[in-house]
């Protein structure tokens, strides 16, 4: 059985999706394939999206879109066999402050409870990690990113949040992300950073992009009450 498949979801558009269980690594194998098809498929190709096992590509036009999808199976296939066009993504991390405080954690202690941790233990699992943007979506900036360290694994809540404070920073199953607004939200928040994670003044408005690696580290409550976000466009 073929480890890729290649579907139609439009007259123009396709789907390549890899047939494994979704992480960083199926991430990224993806992401090579994306780049390697959108480099041979420039003329045919106007656009193309990342997210979590799969990329799909927007063509000029219907004709011959059934040889395309052979045609992306049979590179993303010879893609996978050799390893070395599938190294190690080289993008830098992203560092992001996060304030861990109770008075910027509204369910830690909850958390803490549920998972029978202590919130110390809680944040060093949280902020260790180095972590895949597999998506952006929700709201306009939201991360999705993976895979959160198994032993802080939880289920959304039955009840979601009818406020989530900007800048949160929460956990559901093994992914982690931020509220980039106010919103109503069901993933536990269990600290929050400082940082804009979307702005309309910026020229690229979103903060974190698909495919970006993020990695955590913890602020003081002081620190973040102090915070001045770099310049950034």
């Amino acid at each position: 059985m073929s480890l890729v498949r290649v579907y139609p979801i439009h007259e123009k558009v396709c789907t390549v999706q890899l047939e494994k269980p979704i992480s960083a690594a199926t991430f990224q194998e993806v992401e090579r394939i994306q780049q390697a098809i959108l480099k041979k498929f420039k003329k045919e190709i106007t656009e193309s999206i990342l997210c979590y096992n799969t990329a799909t590509f927007f063509l000029q036009d219907e004709k011959n879109l059934n040889a395309f999808c052979m045609q992306f199976q049979q590179l993303a296939i010879a893609l996978l066999s050799d390893q070395q066009l599938l190294e190690e993504n080289k993008k830098p991390t992203i560092r992001i402050p996060v304030c861990y405080d109770i008075s910027f954690a509204p369910d830690l202690t909850a958390v803490s409870n549920q998972l029978k941790r202590s919130k110390e233990e809680i944040v060093k699992l949280h902020s260790q990690p180095k972590y895949q943007v597999y998506t952006i979506g929700f709201v306009p900036g939201f991360p999705y990113m993976g895979e959160v360290d198994a032993r802080l694994n939880l289920p959304r809540k039955t009840t979601p949040t009818t406020r989530v404070a900007p800048g949160s920073v929460a956990i559901a199953g093994l992914q982690t992300g931020i509220y980039p607004v106010e919103i109503a939200g069901g993933w536990h928040v269990i600290g929050r950073t400082p940082s804009r994670l979307f702005d309309k003044q910026r020229e690229n408005p979103c903060l974190l992009e698909t495919g970006d690696q993020v990695q955590f580290y913890q602020i003081t409550k002081e620190e973040f009450e102090n915070w001045n976000e770099p310049a950034c466009t």
